[in-house]
Protein backbone atom coordinates (compact mmCIF):
# COMPACT_ATOMS: atom_id res chain seq x y z
CA UNK A 1 0.00 0.00 0.00
CA UNK A 2 2.82 2.21 1.16
CA UNK A 3 4.48 1.81 -2.41
CA UNK A 4 1.29 2.34 -3.98
CA UNK A 5 0.84 5.78 -2.58
CA UNK A 6 4.69 6.71 -3.13
CA UNK A 7 4.22 5.98 -6.51
CA UNK A 8 1.10 8.33 -7.02
CA UNK A 9 2.98 10.92 -4.95
CA UNK A 10 5.36 11.42 -7.41
CA UNK A 11 3.17 10.88 -10.81
CA UNK A 12 1.01 13.34 -9.32
CA UNK A 13 3.97 16.10 -8.60
CA UNK A 14 5.75 14.74 -12.16
CA UNK A 15 1.63 15.86 -13.68
CA UNK A 16 2.58 19.45 -11.59
CA UNK A 17 5.37 19.69 -13.55
CA UNK A 18 3.79 19.49 -16.76
CA UNK A 19 0.84 21.73 -16.47
CA UNK A 20 3.10 24.13 -15.41
CA UNK A 21 5.24 23.94 -18.64
CA UNK A 22 5.04 25.85 -21.98
CA UNK A 23 4.57 23.80 -25.36
CA UNK A 24 8.41 23.43 -25.95
CA UNK A 25 7.72 25.41 -29.29
CA UNK A 26 10.60 28.04 -29.00
CA UNK A 27 11.20 31.30 -31.40
CA UNK A 28 15.23 29.70 -31.89
CA UNK A 29 17.25 26.50 -32.08
CA UNK A 30 18.58 25.22 -29.10
CA UNK A 31 21.59 23.41 -28.85
CA UNK A 32 19.72 20.04 -28.06
CA UNK A 33 17.71 20.54 -31.07
CA UNK A 34 20.87 21.69 -33.63
CA UNK A 35 22.30 18.41 -32.62
CA UNK A 36 19.90 15.94 -34.16
CA UNK A 37 21.47 14.18 -37.12
CA UNK A 38 18.87 14.15 -39.07
CA UNK A 39 18.13 17.53 -40.65
CA UNK A 40 14.43 16.94 -41.51
CA UNK A 41 14.00 16.64 -37.86
CA UNK A 42 15.31 19.98 -37.44
CA UNK A 43 13.52 21.82 -39.69
CA UNK A 44 9.99 20.39 -38.49
CA UNK A 45 11.37 21.13 -34.75
CA UNK A 46 12.18 25.04 -36.15
CA UNK A 47 9.00 25.22 -37.70
CA UNK A 48 6.85 23.74 -34.77
CA UNK A 49 5.76 20.81 -36.79
CA UNK A 50 6.70 18.53 -33.88
CA UNK A 51 4.41 18.35 -30.83
CA UNK A 52 6.42 18.44 -27.79
CA UNK A 53 5.23 16.05 -25.19
CA UNK A 54 7.93 15.38 -22.42
CA UNK A 55 7.17 13.76 -19.22
CA UNK A 56 6.99 15.91 -16.19
CA UNK A 57 9.93 13.85 -14.90
CA UNK A 58 12.07 15.79 -17.48
CA UNK A 59 9.94 19.32 -16.94
CA UNK A 60 11.58 18.93 -13.37
CA UNK A 61 14.98 17.82 -13.97
CA UNK A 62 15.62 21.08 -16.04
CA UNK A 63 14.33 22.99 -13.22
CA UNK A 64 16.79 21.07 -10.91
CA UNK A 65 19.28 22.60 -13.44
CA UNK A 66 18.25 25.97 -13.23
CA UNK A 67 18.39 26.16 -9.46
CA UNK A 68 21.97 24.27 -10.04
CA UNK A 69 23.49 27.17 -11.46
CA UNK A 70 24.13 28.98 -8.46
CA UNK A 71 25.33 26.24 -6.47
CA UNK A 72 28.10 26.01 -9.85
CA UNK A 73 29.19 29.12 -9.98
CA UNK A 74 29.90 29.42 -6.01
CA UNK A 75 31.93 26.03 -6.81
CA UNK A 76 33.68 27.24 -9.27
CA UNK A 77 34.30 31.02 -7.57
CA UNK A 78 35.76 29.01 -4.30
CA UNK A 79 38.48 27.13 -6.46
CA UNK A 80 39.39 31.15 -7.59
CA UNK A 81 37.83 30.82 -11.02
CA UNK A 82 36.80 34.34 -12.22
CA UNK A 83 33.25 34.29 -13.17
CA UNK A 84 31.16 37.04 -14.77
CA UNK A 85 27.36 35.56 -15.55
CA UNK A 86 25.71 38.69 -16.45
CA UNK A 87 26.23 41.00 -19.21
CA UNK A 88 26.43 44.21 -18.20
CA UNK A 89 24.80 45.78 -21.06
CA UNK A 90 21.79 43.85 -20.97
CA UNK A 91 21.46 43.26 -17.10
CA UNK A 92 20.72 39.81 -18.03
CA UNK A 93 22.10 36.52 -18.34
CA UNK A 94 24.80 36.14 -21.01
CA UNK A 95 22.94 34.42 -24.21
CA UNK A 96 24.97 33.40 -27.24
CA UNK A 97 22.94 33.50 -30.59
CA UNK A 98 24.18 33.09 -34.00
CA UNK A 99 22.00 32.93 -37.44
CA UNK A 100 19.95 35.98 -36.80
CA UNK A 101 18.86 35.15 -33.20
CA UNK A 102 17.68 32.01 -35.22
CA UNK A 103 20.55 29.74 -33.19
Amino acid sequence: MAVNLATETINTIYLHYKNKSDNGFRGHLGASIIGKSCERAIWYDFRWCTPSDLEGRLYRLFETGDLAESRFESDLQAIGVRLSTVNPKTGKQYRIQACDGFF
